[in-house]
C-alpha cells in the first residue's frame, strides 16, 4: 500500500525545508509553500544555485507571520498580511522565476537589509511575497494543463518522490564510494512509501483511498546542481559533484536526458482538503 511519509513545505524559495505532519491541499500548491522568494534589484530570483548559503537559513510560519532565523543573527520578523488592505501597502514589483515574469510584493526595507548583510551579497537583495491577486504564467500548459498555476516553486504546484527511489540512488552511491544522501537534497512536497523503484515516473494518479483527494503526476523532475549542496550547512560537493553525477549514470527516466528525480505534480482533485501522514494513496494510471 502506498502512503505519505513525508509532507514538507519551503516557505521562502531557496530556504531551508519545513517538516509537516499534515498540510491544506490548493491548486498552486500546499498552503504557504514558496509563498516568498528572495530576488535580485532587477527581480530575477535567487536560488541556491547563486547562494547555497541560503540552506542555512531557517523560516518558519507563525501565527503572526512568517520569521527567518540565521546563525549568529536576531530573527526577521514579516507579518503575514491577510486583508487587501495590507496587501495594497506593500509595493508591487516586477519578478521573474525562469521565463515566468509577473509582479510580486516587496517585503521593505529592513527585510532586505537583513538579507544583504546575512547572506554577505555585493548587491542588495529583496524580499517578495506572492501576491494572492496575480496569476503567474503558465510555463508548460502542455504538461500541466493550461489552467495551472503556482506560487514561487521553479515548475509545479507539487513535487512528489519516492523513498525506494532514494534508497536506490544511496546504494550506488554508497557502492561507489560516495556518501548516502537525504531526500531533503531533493526538496520534495510530498514523499511516499510502497512504491517499487522509480515507479513514480508512471503517468497516472495518486488518489486517496477515500476519495478525498487526487494528484495527477505529470513528468519528471529534471535535477541540476543545488542536489550537490549540503541542506543543513550549505556546503556543495564540488569536487565529486554527487549526488548529481550518480543520477544521471542511474537514468532514472529513459526517454530524458538528464538527471531525473521525483514527479512534478498537479491536484485534480480536493482543493483545501488535508493531505496527512500515514494517508493511503491508490495508484490510478491513465
Amino acid at each position: 500500500m502506498i502512503q505519505v511519509s513525508g509532507l514538507f513545505i519551503y516557505p521562502v524559495k531557496g530556504l531551508r525545508g519545513t517538516r509537516l505532519d499534515q498540510a491544506i491541499l490548493t491548486a498552486r500548491g500546499l498552503t504557504y509553500d514558496r509563498h516568498w522568494m528572495v530576488v535580485m534589484p532587477n527581480g530575477r530570483m535567487v536560488t541556491q544555485r547563486q547562494k547555497p548559503m541560503l540552506a542555512t537559513l531557517v523560516p518558519s510560519i507563525t501565527a503572526n507571520g512568517l520569521t527567518i532565523s540565521a546563525p549568529g543573527h536576531a530573527p526577521l520578523h514579516i507579518a503575514t498580511a491577510n486583508t487587501e488592505l495590507e496587501n495594497t501597502e506593500l509595493e508591487s514589483v516586477d519578478v521573474s522565476v525562469w521565463r515566468d515574469q509577473f509582479a510580486a510584493l516587496d517585503e521593505g526595507e529592513a527585510a532586505s537589509r537583513w538579507l544583504t548583510k546575512v547572506l554577505q551579497s555585493n548587491y542588495p537583495l529583496r524580499l517578495v511575497r506572492m501576491d494572492d491577486n496575480v496569476l503567474r504564467p503558465q510555463s508548460n500548459p502542455d504538461l500541466l494543463g493550461e489552467h495551472c498555476s503556482t506560487q514561487f516553486a521553479d515548475a509545479a504546484p507539487f513535487l512528489v518522490t519516492n523513498e525506494n527511489s532514494l534508497v536506490d540512488l544511496n546504494e550506488n552511491l554508497l557502492r561507489q564510494g560516495h556518501e548516502a544522501v537525504g531526500i531533503e537534497r531533493f526538496r520534495p512536497n510530498i514523499l511516499l512509501s510502497g512504491m517499487g523503484k522509480y515507479e513514480e515516473y508512471s503517468k497516472a494518479s495518486l488518489q486517496e483511498e477515500a476519495g478525498h483527494y487526487s494528484i495527477r503526476l505529470c513528468y519528471p523532475s529534471e535535477r541540476c546542481v543545488v542536489v550537490n549542496t549540503d541542506q543543513v550547512d550549505g556546503s556543495v560537493n564540488k569536487e565529486t559533484q554527487q549526488p548529481l553525477n550518480t543520477l544521471k549514470e542511474l537514468n532514472t527516466a529513459p526517454a530524458l536526458n538528464g538527471a531525473y528525480f521525483g514527479q512534478n505534480s498537479v491536484l485534480e482533485r480536493g482543493q483545501n482538503k488535508l493531505i496527512k501522514l500515514g494517508d493511503r494513496l491508490l495508484l490510478v494510471n491513465e
